[in-house]
């Protein structure tokens, strides 16, 4: 087993021999991971590392194993000689055992760590429950602005999902909703200036926002990303939380079609919308009924068809997904 993994900076090679010694190295750096079976945990040794942090090092080095163990359940346990006089830089959220001098994590917990893969969060905020609490939304992302970034190893592209400028995007929603395929399900073919009315509508919307999906910094596809309880869904939703989120998406470059890369990209937007909001515990959608395609991929990236119910303009499908389900299943396709 070989391909790219990347730390917050730099593209390292990793090779797997066998399922006991993971190998990471570029230019002169060389970090390696050996299981030893007896006691359970990862012995780090490492070489040419001296300017990079000790953060940096260990969500490398976790990020390797989750890779090559992609369906691990059990905890991580890193045994590296240098942890105890690096402890008082450790940021990143694990467990350090002094006594032992290792750190761990699971493979939930990792993949819930906001950094590298976020670039913005909407909010740190948190959670509280009043009686006749107001809602109070943070401000939507700077146009143009990218929000999640992650090198995909399967397909050696990296996905990056980009918070929709007008200026800069109208070609490609213009040019997508003009397509048949795409019109059929979202019903908004239309001119130039129709378009630019509709994404100024949008940008003016304090629920809502849209997001231009890129591998590879090549736009492949649109998404509209959305507050539940100020959606049209929410009398649907009941009872919704407070900070459910939901989104519409379509891939609009036909290059980048292919079930290969739908599980990539339909568990990326997703594993953002937890990122983005860390009180958000669900994320619904409500495809047409008649999208079984779609809906057949949201099954398989362990959504839960809820029901089905009439919109005005569509009947739709209640798919829904808890924090929890997402992250104890596989987290984000790799």
């Amino acid at each position: 087993m070989s391909f790219t993994v990347w730390s917050k900076t730099e593209p390292f090679k990793l090779s797997a021999v066998q399922e006991s010694l993971i190998t990471l190295e570029h230019d002169n750096k060389r970090l390696l991971l050996t299981y030893r079976e007896e006691s359970k945990t990862w012995d780090i040794d490492l070489n040419g590392f001296q300017d990079m942090d000790v953060n940096e090092i260990l969500q490398l080095a976790f990020l390797s194993i989750f890779y090559v163990f992609p369906t691990l359940r059990t905890e991580v346990v890193l045994q590296w000689a240098n942890i105890e006089s690096q402890k008082g830089t450790l940021s990143l959220p694990v467990e350090y055992n002094e006594l032992e001098g290792n750190v761990s994590i699971d493979r939930m917990s990792f993949w819930q760590i906001p950094s590298p893969w976020m670039y913005t969060r909407c909010s740190d905020w948190p959670l509280s429950y009043l009686p006749n609490q107001v809602i109070r939304r943070p401000k939507c992302p700077k146009p143009g602005s990218t929000l999640y970034e992650r090198f995909i190893p399967s397909l050696n592209e990296t996905l990056s999902f980009v918070s929709l400028d007008i200026e800069q995007h109208l070609q490609y929603f213009h040019e997508w909703q003009n397509k048949p395929r795409v019109e059929y399900f979202w019903n908004e073919s239309g001119s130039w200036d129709q378009h630019h009315e509709y994404l100024t509508t949008l940008q003016n919307d304090p629920h809502s926002f849209g997001v231009i999906g890129c591998f590879n910094d090549v736009p492949f596809a649109y998404f509209e990303v959305y507050w539940v309880p100020e959606d049209r869904i929410a009398p649907f939703a009941q009872p919704w939380h407070t900070h459910d989120r939901g989104f519409h998406a379509l891939v609009g470059n036909d290059k980048f079609r292919g079930p290969h890369r739908v599980p990539v990209w339909l568990s990326s937007i997703t594993h953002m919308l937890f990122l983005d909001d860390p009180r958000t515990q669900r994320v619904l959608l409500e495809p047409r009924i008649d999208n079984s395609k779609f809906i057949n991929y949201l099954i398989e990236e362990n959504y839960s068809k809820r029901l089905e119910f009439n919109f005005p303009h569509k009947r739709a499908a209640f798919m829904e997904i808890t924090r929890n389900m997402f992250f104890s299943c596989l987290g984000p396709r790799i």
